[in-house]
């Protein structure tokens, strides 16, 4: 569990780093209205679970089972697939020319 929280945690420094460079470079200016909510709606679900999942490092002396989190549910598997379903999808109608622009 320590080991996934820690490869959570560095992909999330990776997405946050990259998402600045984007923001940097000005080129989010192209990104579909669409696109740029649902892009902020799940890096601020995103930065949430991070947050959250420090508490999944608390002392042995807690009871785990009192722990339940976000990361840890059936509900942030859900939202995550979903956003990233969402994003892919909207990515590949982009490269492909057939997004609506808005």
């Amino acid at each position: 569990m320590k080991q996934s929280l820690e490869d959570f945690l560095q992909a999330y420094k990776d997405y946050m780093k990259l998402m600045k460079e984007i923001s940097d470079q000005g080129t989010d200016a192209y990104l579909t209205i669409d696109f740029n909510e649902r892009l902020r709606s799940f890096t601020q679900f995103m930065q949430r679970a991070s947050l959250e999942g420090w508490v999944l490092t608390a002392p042995e002396h807690f009871n785990a089972v009192d722990l339940r989190l976000e990361i840890d549910s059936i509900r942030f598997s859900r939202r995550f697939a979903k956003d990233i379903y969402f994003l892919q999808s909207y990515i590949k109608d982009i490269t492909l020319g057939t997004a609506k622009y808005k």
